[in-house]
């Protein structure tokens, strides 16, 4: 996360500095997305790492601060923009990115040689029980030289074998952490079909509903609403988010709610396509404030619960691999969304299309729920099966 912040702060101060746009795609799209990618994904497995129980009031807590930016934000660039255009904008902006590093340094590993939260031993304890053992090792074979050595044989064979053991340490961490880097890198996730349904509603969800932030103030300004009016709309959506990130973790940890917070989760990738689709034919400041308003509710659904939809799918041991490959599916469809909505409207003259698309890809994305939604239930069908008449040779996908 202090990486993070670092190179958010760097790309948003390059940005400031820049006078064409192939410059401010690199810096400012680049570096700070890399930024803030990084940042996000190390709040979230510090999550997965420390809590077990509650993990849907943790999530949705832990991810309540994207509305709340979503709500302060575009208010503050606006006014930032307008007082100090944009270099001082960036500038400013680039300051704040720099509390990651705090945020960062507020989040203390976990204790070495301890279960964390997905039950799995700290490499450290593995580290140091062999270190431990090449230790002794190394003093029995100095302990049986000792007698056919004088002291200065002594001396240079101990020095000798404190060197071994240091370049040993040295290759052998080295090599413990290249594997642990390429272990996180689980790709086998994705010969998982329960994964894979999941992957793809969160890339053509994300690509819907992330480009509606993006598209939503001009097409406002274009149906004849003020530019501070428009940017206001992003701001009710981010306040409405906010609420529902906060609200529906503790919804969905009620005991009784538990095995079906996955259907309610499905359905409302629906509200949040219809949502969506009615933006393209609001006229009026009451409508679009009312429709900003239900969107922010269900896409905060969204974005609170994946994570712990992705935990119940594939498990504790292998969400770390999950979040991180789910996010990155996620990326895909934010940078596929926007642009696909902005040559729409360069076509037609108008968002009202680009509404419709991006709401047809979210609904895309609820089929593909409801597909895992079915399938989920057809393995249990299996089991109970299987359970109940023992001789019935069917094969179950353990995952």
């Amino acid at each position: 996360m202090m990486a993070g912040g670092v190179t958010s702060f760097v790309g948003m101060l390059l940005s400031s500095f820049c006078r064409s746009l192939s410059l401010i795609y690199l810096t400012l799209g680049c570096m700070t997305g890399v930024g803030n990618g990084l940042a996000y994904t190390s709040g979230l497995l510090a999550v997965n790492d420390y809590f077990s129980r509650r993990k849907a009031t943790a999530l949705g807590l832990a991810t309540a601060g994207t509305g709340v930016g979503s709500f302060v934000l575009p208010l503050l660039t606006q006014y930032l923009i307008q007082v100090y255009s944009f270099r001082g904008c960036m500038l400013i902006l680039s300051g704040l990115s720099l509390n990651l590093v705090v945020c960062g340094a507020l989040l203390y590993p976990l204790p070495a040689g301890k279960k964390s939260a997905n039950g799995a031993l700290e490499a450290e304890a593995a580290d140091a029980t062999s270190e431990a053992l090449i230790d002794t090792a190394g003093q029995s074979e100095t302990a049986e030289n000792k007698n056919s050595k004088d002291s200065t044989g002594e001396k240079v064979l101990g020095q000798s074998m404190t060197t071994i053991k240091s370049r040993t340490s040295l290759e052998r961490s080295g090599r413990g952490f290249c594997m642990e880097l390429w272990a996180n890198f689980d790709l086998k996730l994705f010969l998982n079909p329960y994964f894979c349904l999941l992957a793809a509603a969160t890339l053509f969800i994300s690509s819907g509903f992330k480009s509606v932030a993006v598209i939503l103030p001009h097409h406002a300004q274009l149906r004849g609403l003020d530019d501070m009016t428009s940017v206001l709309l992003i701001s009710i959506s981010g306040a409405c988010d906010t609420v529902s990130r906060f609200s529906v973790g503790l919804f969905f940890d009620i005991p009784h709610l538990v095995p079906h917070r996955r259907r309610i989760w499905t359905l409302g990738m629906l509200l949040t396509a219809s949502s969506i689709t009615a933006f393209a034919f609001m006229q009026n400041l009451i409508p679009f404030i009312l429709i900003s308003g239900a969107f922010g509710l269900t896409s905060g659904l969204f974005m609170s619960q994946l994570y712990c939809m992705l935990i119940d799918l594939i498990g504790r041991e292998r969400s770390r691999s999950g979040i991180g490959l789910l996010i990155l599916c996620f990326g895909f469809g934010v940078a596929v969304g926007p642009p696909t909505a902005g040559a729409l409207k360069d076509v037609t003259d108008t968002y009202q299309l680009s509404f419709c698309v991006l709401g047809a890809s979210t609904f895309v994305g609820f089929v593909c729920l409801c597909a895992l939604d079915v399938a989920l239930m057809t393995q249990r069908r299996q089991r109970r099966r299987l359970n109940l008449n023992p001789t019935l040779d069917i094969s179950v996908d353990q995952k």
